[in-house]
């Protein structure tokens, strides 16, 4: 897959800001990494299925050439993964809806990508694969913001270490993602307190109204 980054001129007024061009291929390799978890865990599987390869870089509209590896023997969703997040890219630069199948985690990807977008000077980026490219510009930045404006409630899960518990107040424990570490209060009623005791420092999967 190839990730480039398009400005608008190569003048000395429009040159790309070089911690801007690192942390925007971050922000898209980030994107990878939260739809690999998505994908594996639909799989049945922990973690994430792929480690990026760098294979080139070129100057021109800096480009970034990367390979997806599966670390799975049994499974690899590197075509998948790709193509997905081409979707989430397409499909939010299109306008503010969510898909069903799209993480808040990688819609939360996506807003950094598009708040990059909108700072600094950078037209465009490109993501293109074999058979496939789709562009994103700033447009990306004001749609993820106005959908993630909205209050949206829906039942859902999330996985990760059940952690720091407290009984003041409204009671509630603090799940911590395996994917990125980011921590998500969770409230419980009485009738639960024994069983988040018991689950306190292990892996658990939280069902509930998000």
């Amino acid at each position: 897959i190839f990730a480039s980054v398009g400005t608008a001129s190569w003048t000395k007024e429009s040159l790309m800001d070089a911690w801007s061009y690192s942390e925007l291929f971050r922000a898209l390799l980030l994107l990878f990494r939260e739809t690999d978890a998505s994908l594996a865990k639909e799989a049945g599987k922990t973690g994430h299925s792929l480690r990026w390869l760098l294979s080139s870089l070129h100057s021109s509209n800096p480009t970034m050439e990367l390979l997806a590896e599966s670390i799975f023997e049994d499974i690899d969703l590197s075509s998948q993964v790709i193509n997905r997040s081409q979707d989430s890219l397409q499909l939010l630069q299109q306008g503010p809806v969510r898909p069903d199948w799209l993480p808040y985690a990688v819609l939360e990807r996506c807003q950094e990508i598009g708040d990059l977008l909108r700072r600094d000077s950078v037209n465009e980026i490109s993501l293109s694969s074999q058979d496939r490219s789709v562009q994103v510009t700033e447009r990306l930045d004001a749609n993820v913001r106005e959908i993630m404006g909205q209050k949206i409630e829906v039942m859902g899960s999330l996985e990760g270490e059940l952690s720091m518990v407290t009984l003041r107040g409204r009671p509630y424990f603090n799940v911590y993602s395996l994917n990125t570490g980011k921590a998500t209060r969770c409230y419980f009623s009485e009738a639960l307190r024994e069983d988040v005791r018991n689950a306190l420092g292990r892996i658990v999967t939280i069902k509930g109204l998000i």
